[in-house]
């Protein structure tokens, strides 16, 4: 019988060891994904009187794609932890508070697993990688596009789906600063993107799967949409001149303390890549469009820095 998208679910677990598969122990509210498995086909043309191709052989297989969920804080954890950095955890109890900071390795600081239910159907990952993260307000909601790479795609036993009570950071949870501690009220439209510069590595080793998944230059940027009022803006983006700038999200569980769900993503030096700012047309406001660049700071040895605070209690 045919299904639809919405009998599907999808489960993450952190893995021991890269590459081995363990099952879910976080179910992830996901709005879409595209994890695929391609195949470098190897097509034999011989002069032997035809045209056409020969049957081919196996070749390289690569799976990779990616998952769109609404960003909850205790799943942050396990998607930053797959991807390039140091974590720091504080906390004995509900908070825990984990802080983020880029590491300049090849390969991730850990893997994941994925379980996917795509019609019923069971497809699992393994050796999962995180790439690149999207961090968007999409109306109202900060939805996270998380762009993976894995090493191998096998089907695994059923697992029942079990989802926390958490919410996405919404409407209201919001504020920014530029520069750090000096909130702006004038902006909306903001992504924030860490893009690792992910690899897929095959190798004559006996295997169609990848022998790795690498990581190679970083490039962290955050766009955003402000109203226009003065050139100020504009003439630091003509001078080069550099800033810091803060996303913060927050809010209070219920039967909790005030904001203990918090995500926080710190730019020490934050440099205007670009500035546009134009008419419309008639009766639209005069907006400008900025995106900033981060530079690797030398104080604060870092270009980018993640604080989530969660009851999410992950190892």
């Amino acid at each position: 019988m045919p299904t639809i998208g919405a009998g599907g679910v999808l489960g993450i677990s952190m893995e021991s060891s890269r590459g081995t598969y363990v099952a879910p122990s976080k179910w992830v509210p996901i709005r879409s994904e595209s994890l695929t498995t391609s195949q470098e086909l190897t097509y034999r043309r011989n002069i032997r009187g035809i045209a056409d191709p020969m049957l081919p052989l196996p070749g390289n297989l690569t799976h990779e794609g990616d998952i769109e969920f609404e960003c909850t804080p205790d799943v942050l954890p396990y998607i930053f932890k797959s991807m390039r950095v140091g974590v720091t955890k504080t906390g004995s109890s509900d908070p825990y508070t984990y802080v983020y900071l880029p590491t300049h390795t090849a390969t991730s600081t850990a893997s994941m697993s994925i379980y996917i239910e795509r019609g019923g159907i069971r497809f699992t990952y393994s050796g999962v990688t995180i790439g690149k993260l999207s961090l968007t307000i999409n109306e109202g909601i900060m939805i996270c596009t998380a762009s993976v790479s894995a090493l191998s795609e096998v089907t695994q036993s059923a697992t029942s789906s079990s989802y926390s009570n958490n919410k996405p950071f919404s409407t209201g949870n919001f504020s920014i600063e530029i520069p750090n501690s000096s909130a702006v009220t004038d902006m909306d439209n903001i992504t924030f993107d860490i893009d690792e510069g992910i690899q897929t590595n095959h190798r004559l080793n006996g295997s169609q799967n990848p022998a790795s998944v690498t990581l190679g230059e970083r490039t962290v940027t955050c766009s955003m949409d402000r109203d226009f009022s003065s050139r100020a803006d504009f003439d630091a983006f003509k001078a080069a001149t550099a800033t810091s700038l803060a996303v913060i999200c927050t809010y209070t569980p219920s039967g909790g303390s005030a904001n203990d769900r918090y995500l926080k993503l710190e730019m020490p030096v934050a440099s205007m890549e670009s500035y546009t700012v134009n008419l419309g047309s008639q009766g639209d406001l005069v907006r400008a469009s900025t995106t900033y660049t981060a530079s690797y700071s030398n104080s604060d040895t870092f270009a980018y820095r993640a604080t989530v605070k969660t009851d999410e209690n992950l190892a």
